[in-house]
């Protein structure tokens, strides 16, 4: 044991952080040194078990070992979230991470204190050009919808490898197209039973009922129907009669437009005013006041009914009538009429343009029996209804005549 001054420690004594050394614990609790006040807090080494203890107490004499107290935390990582995990592993004292590596499109750029992720992507969109129909529809997430292309009748699509080849197809196609009519009503004269080009038979009838002629800049030879004012009234012309019918529609292979245009006088629109128009094909446009046709298809305009129009088809009597899909008739309104007979095969279909909007369509009821044209306005009694009809234009697409 050393005597504890400095400057008497020599050799391998020197620096050596405890006064005295003991074998073991038993030796450590056999110690009968006498220690004093002086001695307290002095250190002393057990060999057995390297363990430092200081000299707390020296009466009775008690040796208390020196521990360190506190500890470090035993650190470690993790990812939460469901995302790619940035945190890998440990390695001793060493929290690994992984780095951030831009793929395609996405650059990462390291920063001080942070790393900025960019895209060079681009944030496409698409659109429509022109005046047709578009087949870009929507982008719904990064997707970039568009219209698919769906073959009408008589059109056949085949996609290719970087193109779509769109044609008409054969058989029963239609694939020559002829003017039946087209009359102006320029010629003649209304005061006769027989007017215009094509000879149209002139049926007025009832009080007051009349059959005119007007002028109109941009609309050359309108005829203007007045019902009269009583409910026998009528004003009609036509082609074809209960006796002579030159269209047979339904039971061939083709497809036939009527064309017209006309309008209403505001008293037109009054169910106690008109009873009755009807334009297109028929077989009794000469029949008695109030009489509707026993074959046809036609555009009729019925105001009790109805204030739209509504396509009409009859069979043998047997009618379907299926109203307009657009607005209501307004007076003083010029409207572009087809009446579409198209019957390529399979099922006949009669359509109602309007426009050039389609309108009504159906499939029921088309007539069997050979048709005219004609147009005819019926009264009831009340103030006289009155229409205009600029023309009439007759067309077939076919095969049959090739």
């Amino acid at each position: 044991m050393s005597s504890g001054l400095h400057s008497s420690i020599v050799g391998a004594d020197i620096h050596v952080p405890y006064r005295q050394v003991f074998a073991n614990s038993t030796a450590r609790t056999g110690d009968a040194t006498v220690y004093t006040v002086a001695d307290l807090y002095k250190t002393a080494l057990q060999l057995d078990t390297a363990t430092v203890y200081y000299l707390s107490s020296y009466s009775p004499t008690t040796w208390t070992a020196i521990t360190a107290s506190g500890s470090g935390e035993a650190n470690t990582g993790s990812n939460v979230g469901a995302g790619a995990a940035i945190f890998k592993t440990k390695t001793g004292v060493d929290l690994v991470h992984r780095t951030i590596v831009g793929g395609t499109r996405i650059t990462a750029t390291e920063n001080t204190n942070d790393v900025t992720i960019a895209t060079t992507a681009e944030i496409n969109t698409a659109s429509n050009v022109g005046s047709g129909s578009g087949l870009w529809k929507d982008k719904s997430g990064s997707d970039l919808r568009f219209k698919s292309l769906v073959a009408g009748s008589g059109i056949t699509l085949t996609p290719n490898t970087d193109d779509v080849t769109i044609a008409a197809s054969g058989g029963s196609s239609f694939d020559q197209r002829d003017v039946l009519l087209y009359d102006h009503f320029i010629t003649g004269s209304v005061l006769t039973e027989r007017m215009g080009i094509y000879g149209w038979v002139v049926d007025v009838s009832g009080t007051g009922a009349d059959l005119t002629f007007l002028a109109e800049a941009g609309h050359p030879g309108i005829l203007d129907f007045g019902g009269g004012s009583t409910s026998a009234g009528r004003a009609g012309v036509y082609l074809g009669n209960t006796s002579v019918q030159n269209f047979l529609l339904g039971t061939t292979q083709n497809q036939i437009d009527l064309e017209f245009l006309f309008r209403v006088n505001s008293t037109a629109l009054s169910a106690v005013n008109l009873e009755r128009l009807c334009i297109g094909f028929g077989d009794t446009f000469d029949a008695a006041s109030g009489t509707e046709q026993t074959n046809g298809i036609y555009l009729e305009y019925n105001p009790s009914l109805s204030a739209k129009m509504r396509l009409v088809t009859s069979n043998g009597g047997t009618k379907t009538r299926t109203t307009s899909s657009g607005a209501d008739v307004v007076a003083a309104t010029w409207y572009r009429v087809v009446i579409r007979m198209t019957y390529p095969g399979g099922t006949p279909t009669a359509t109602l343009l309007v426009n050039g909007t389609s309108v009504a369509s159906h499939t029921t009821n088309i007539p069997t029996a050979g048709l005219g044209i004609g147009a005819r306005l019926d009264s009831n009694a009340g103030t006289e209804p009155r229409f205009q009809l600029d023309y009439m234009l007759c067309t077939q697409v076919t095969s049959k005549e090739t």
